[in-house]
């Protein structure tokens, strides 16, 4: 449970993962979350329900998970580090897409450098969107069963 932490679309406790937007930015130091049911993954949230926001909360957006207490003093902590591993989880997508494994001249290609983007779980080729690992540095999986702390990409 993350106490004191309500669902910006159904306003209830938010009891298992915590999902934090990291595309919307709030004017005021309060995140936008939201609870891991499925109703409310996939809610636009307007200004007129979260006026502090700068843009409305769409379908798209990036967010994090969190499966432990986030307290206030770990939220800039939280946020870099998902940020990094964003921009790792992009750059390895951008790698195998754009190359599909093609030679970069060296003996080597970004593909074997990162690995093909697969699942954890099932071993299958991902697309985005997907969920990236941000504690082990390059795990995949299509679903957010796993890990304590993840990137939905």
């Amino acid at each position: 449970m993350h106490r004191g932490i309500e669902c910006d679309n159904c306003g209830g406790h938010v009891l298992g993962s915590r999902m934090v937007c990291m595309t919307c930015a709030p004017a005021s130091v309060d995140t936008l979350d939201l609870c891991n049911k499925p109703e409310c993954l996939v809610a636009t949230i307007s200004l007129d329900e979260r006026p502090d926001l700068t843009t409305p909360h769409v379908l798209g957006h990036v967010f994090y998970q969190l499966r432990k207490t986030m307290h206030a003093r770990e939220r800039q902590q939280y946020y870099g580090q998902a940020r990094e591993a964003l921009h790792r989880a992009h750059a390895i997508f951008d790698a195998y897409e754009s190359s599909s494994g093609a030679d970069s001249g060296d003996g080597s290609t970004e593909v074997e450098d990162h690995g093909k983007p697969t699942c954890l779980g099932c071993e299958e080729l991902l697309t985005r969107p997907c969920w990236y690992c941000t504690e082990c540095d390059g795990e995949w999986m299509r679903s957010s069963r796993l890990g304590i702390f993840l990137i939905y990409i």
